[in-house]
């Protein structure tokens, strides 16, 4: 069952008993190939102190590989998945932090949003721009990565300030695992016995001290590792993402690696895709084997004379009429290469289109909590019991379970030791409230007052409980913004995709919909200005990485728009993107 349905290639893959790199083209059926690969591997499984390890890029993506896990019906006892940070969290610094005087005393996550803000206050202090994209990354040497002295002073007293409450952020995280690893070599040792293979999705954005801390575990020489990916959607390279090769993790790892391509593309029409491929970093043929489009043209279409006032109503009537032609809104995807460009876009096209289901959970108020241990309880509260969804909920119950008794340092009582009887709690907690905040407020508190313990009376618990609801607070004042705060509002957000998406370029990754709306295609925006002013090339790597992203993501129609009318700072007009510009190609009119 595990192999039926597989090709040729995808087999080799999935059962080849090595360290594997596999490199993979748009809809090659990656994520099917990494899912039956830790399937098989779980199955072969014959150490019940072993586990397999699937390392993604988001959560929403381990969601989904441990759904389709579900699906192929194979126990996962014995699977860990989830984001490298969670990774470095579990296995390395929550097991270990007694080896580090940082940790050894408590520490909690800050999220994005307590990081963002303490950063524009010292940014602030510091004299940088409030648009300044300050640099937190720490190296293997343990020195910051930027070499603008200004910005490591800067650094120095965001992480002094961070540390003082007992909180690190996400970069500081990874390098205290890594820390941890080369210090204390009895701790790879250990990682190495336990872990049978580790399997790393999306690895053309894995950073360097990411790459480090996994090859410390496989250096042992106990663990394979495979990697797989696209260095055509290497779109993280700003944030320190890169493509290694088949050279790079044998000589860091001193273990054999065998290369598997994944070429057919089951996604799009062969139009679409010899469309996309002129913004190949790195040429490779693909060809278009889905039958259900193998006779389509489809659409590809590229606006430049809209001025952004019409953005709107272009926008609506094409949602309109591409419904009305049969396709479902949730096939439907608008994409922007920033959020900026989103969160007024999304709130308007509710407006304009009062009876159209949207779906843009990047617009919720939860948007950048999705790692506070407050948000994995209002994800439980506030999705909807179903069949569909039970199993799901048991993983989210059970993680939050070994979380919770993480931060209060003892055991729950045993009957809620039980994932089960956790979501059955849950299940009951309904406050007759409809403002969000207070709901939730009540609701946690319920669920404290049942578990017997109180949120006040551990600081870490406290400090997560504070920054969850300043977080939403936040983002609820903003004018901008302009969201909903009702519960009812709020639980829509949990319920499953129906509606036209609302994401960003890097959120759609892996993502795939018939047809793809994408605007703001102007120099500045794609590529960004950090990427025009710093990379070698003047950007045209990123902005190739980031459009062969966008028009890949479409399986039948494409529309690009670079609207007119949008100022910088400097009240000079946006360009559209040039490489976008100086493609030749015969769009439809």
């Amino acid at each position: 069952m595990i192999l039926s349905g597989l090709t040729e290639e995808q087999i080799v893959a999935v059962t080849c008993p090595n360290s594997l790199l596999i490199t993979a083209c748009p809809g090659s059926g990656k994520t099917r190939v990494l899912t039956h690969k830790v399937a098989y591997e779980l199955n072969k499984l014959d150490n019940s102190k072993q586990f397999i390890v699937a390392l993604t890029f988001t959560n929403r993506e381990t969601d989904e590989i441990k759904d389709r896990i579900d699906r192929l019906n194979i126990d996962t006892k014995q699977l860990w998945a989830g984001t490298i940070h969670s990774f470095c969290l579990d296995w390395i610094l929550r097991p270990y932090a007694g080896y580090l005087d940082i940790l050894k005393n408590g520490f909690a996550i800050a999220d994005n949003e307590y990081t963002e803000n303490l950063l524009d206050i010292y940014k602030k202090k510091y004299n940088f721009s409030v648009f300044y994209k300050v640099n937190t990354r720490i190296a293997i040497s343990g020195k910051y990565e930027t070499i603008n002295q200004e910005e490591i002073e800067l650094l120095k007293e965001y992480h002094r300030d961070l540390t003082n409450q007992k909180l690190i952020d996400f970069d500081l995280l990874l390098y205290l695992a890594f820390l941890l690893l080369k210090k204390h070599p009895e701790i790879k040792s250990n990682l190495a016995s336990i872990f049978n293979i580790i399997c790393v999705d999306e690895y053309q954005d894995t950073q360097e001290l990411q790459y480090a801390i996994l090859h410390k575990i496989i250096e042992v020489g106990k663990t394979r590792i495979v990697y797989v990916g696209d260095p055509n959607q290497a779109i993280y390279g700003t944030l320190g993402g890169i493509a290694k090769n088949k050279n790079d993790i044998e000589k860091e790892t001193n273990i054999n690696i065998e290369e598997v391509i994944l070429h057919g593309n089951w996604r799009s029409h062969q139009r679409l895709v010899d469309y996309y491929r002129n913004f190949q970093v790195k040429a490779v043929d693909i060809n278009a084997i889905n039958v259900i489009y193998e006779n389509e043209q489809g659409v590809i279409k590229y606006i430049k004379d809209l001025n952004k006032d019409n953005l709107i109503d272009f926008i609506a009537e094409l949602i309109t009429n591409e419904h009305q032609n049969g396709i479902s809104y949730n096939e439907i995807c608008i994409i922007a290469p920033q959020w900026q460009l989103i969160t007024p876009l999304g709130r308007k096209l509710k407006a304009k289109l009062p009876d159209v289901p949207f779906d843009a959970f990047g617009l919720s108020p939860f948007r950048k909590s999705r790692d506070n241990f407050w948000y994995k309880l209002v994800r439980l509260l506030l999705t909807e019991p179903s069949s569909n969804y039970f199993l799901t909920r048991i993983r989210w119950a059970k993680e939050l379970i070994i979380e919770l008794e993480e931060f209060i340092q003892h055991e729950l009582d045993e009957e809620y030791q039980n994932e089960k009887v956790i979501l059955k709690l849950i299940n009951s907690i309904n406050p007759d409230i409809e403002k969000g905040i207070e709901y939730l407020k009540e609701a946690f508190e319920q669920f404290s007052m049942s578990l017997k313990f109180q949120i006040g009376d551990y600081l870490i618990l406290k400090q997560q409980y504070d920054l969850f609801f300043q977080s939403i607070e936040k983002r609820l004042a903003d004018k901008e913004y302009e969201y909903p705060d009702d519960i009812n509002s709020w639980r829509k957000l949990f319920k499953p995709r129906n509606g036209v998406v609302i994401e960003t370029c890097h959120g759609v990754k892996g993502e795939e919909f018939d047809v793809v709306i994408a605007f703001g295609l102007l120099q500045g925006k794609l590529p960004y200005w950090d990427s025009i002013f710093h990379a070698t090339d003047k950007g045209i790597a990123d902005a190739n990485k980031l459009l062969y992203v966008i028009a890949s993501r479409a399986k039948r129609n494409l529309y690009l728009i670079s609207e007119t009318g949008r100022k910088t700072q400097s009240k000079t007009d946006y360009l559209p993107t040039e490489q976008l510009k100086s493609i030749e190609y015969e769009y439809d009119i």
